[in-house]
C-alpha cells in the first residue's frame, strides 16, 4: 500500500517554525534595547537641560550678589540636596565682570 501525499519533506515544518521563533525572538531584543537606550537617552538629556538651567539661575544669582556688594566673588551653592551650582566672578577688567556658573545635575 503506498502513501500519497507523503513526501520527504519530513522537518522542514519544524525547522521553519524554529526558525520564525528566532527572528521573532531576535525582533524582541531589538525592540527591548531600543526602548532601554531611548529611555536613557531621555533621562541625560532632562539632567543637562536641568543643570544648563541651574547654570543660568547661579549667573542671575551672581547679578543680584554683585548689585549688593561689589566685593562678591563667587560661591558654591546648594541648590537642592546634593545639588551644587558652583559659582566664579572674576575681577573686573575693563570695567566689565566674568561670571562663571557650571551645574551638575
Amino acid at each position: 500500500m503506498q502513501n500519497k501525499g507523503v513526501t520527504k519533506n519530513n522537518g522542514v515544518a519544524l525547522f521553519i517554525v524554529i526558525a520564525l521563533l528566532f527572528l521573532l525572538s531576535i525582533g524582541g531584543a531589538v525592540i527591548l534595547i531600543l526602548a532601554y537606550n531611548y529611555t536613557y537617552t531621555t533621562k541625560k538629556q532632562a539632567e543637562r537641560i536641568k543643570a544648563f538651567y541651574l547654570a543660568e539661575a547661579g549667573i542671575w544669582h551672581a547679578f543680584y550678589e554683585l548689585r549688593r556688594d561689589s566685593s562678591y566673588r563667587g560661591e558654591l551653592k546648594e541648590i537642592e540636596s546634593g545639588k551644587y551650582v558652583n559659582i566664579t566672578v572674576s575681577e573686573p577688567s575693563g570695567g566689565f565682570y566674568t561670571i562663571r556658573a557650571k551645574a551638575e545635575y
